[in-house]
């Protein structure tokens, strides 16, 4: 085990973000850590060895790098994927380009239902290893990635969708030439009270209720923090069980 990492191999979809300097996006389910041997398949016919470049903290994508030359006239057919600049909202048509569990291609048109802000399981995701959203000229709106994460069954993956605006900052640094060295984050776990619970229990006025209640009007929730990173700036500042109305 290296890492925390106890499977020998990962496999997944990877998304070209620049063609020309040879960077691929990928989900953390399928490159976890920085160490570790990566081979990229083009096409189900081209295989080329690549290298970690960027893991991200708190998001759940990765970046590998290959080397154009090795692709020989194969390079010439690659092209980056356009990311869009709007994103999707409820009741948008999108298209669906992914890769089966046996790496066919699949399409679909996608409609966007609703927009979580927890994890739910009451919609049916494309069956595939993972793909992009698209608009009607071809831009990225969002990318289909795996999520592994632990439970008292043990090891799960889901999907689910992460908007390109997450990994343009990332993706515009790669095309500069610049691989990010530092990210900011926040070193804390969040999560969600209920409205009801926040005010009776955890201090929160009753001034904010009608302001967070005009925020989602499907959810009655104020988010708030769990755990904060110890010897941090943010463990200094923030406690457990602190509201964060705004």
């Amino acid at each position: 085990m290296i890492d925390g990492i106890s499977s020998s191999s990962y496999h997944g979809m990877g998304v070209v973000v620049d063609a020309e300097q040879g960077f691929v996006l990928v989900d953390q389910n399928t490159v976890p850590v920085a160490l570790g041997d990566v081979l990229i398949t083009i096409a189900a016919s081209v295989e080329v060895p690549a290298k970690v470049v960027f893991v991200h903290p708190v998001h759940n994508f990765s970046i590998v790098h290959y080397d154009p030359k090795t692709l020989g006239a194969v390079a010439g057919h690659i092209g980056s994927v356009e990311l869009a600049e709007k994103p999707l909202e409820v009741g948008e048509t999108a298209g669906y380009i992914g890769l089966s569990s046996n790496w066919t291609v699949v399409t679909m048109k996608s409609v966007v239902t609703k927009l979580d802000r927890l994890v739910l399981r009451d919609f049916q995701s494309p069956t595939s290893v993972g793909g992009v959203f698209i608009d009607d000229v071809g831009a990225v709106n969002a990318l289909w990635l795996s999520f592994s994460y632990q439970d008292n069954a043990g090891r799960k993956e889901v999907f689910r969708g992460l908007p390109v605006s997450i990994v343009r900052p990332i993706v515009d640094e790669l095309r500069a030439s610049r691989i990010p060295e530092s990210v900011n984050i926040l070193p804390a776990q969040l999560l969600t009270f209920s409205l009801s619970k926040a005010r009776s229990g955890l201090g929160l006025s009753d001034a904010w209720i009608p302001k967070l209640e005009s925020c989602f009007e499907d959810k009655r929730q104020v988010l708030g923090i769990k755990r904060c990173a110890a010897g941090t700036d943010c463990a200094e500042k923030l406690e457990s069980g602190d509201l964060w109305p705004s």
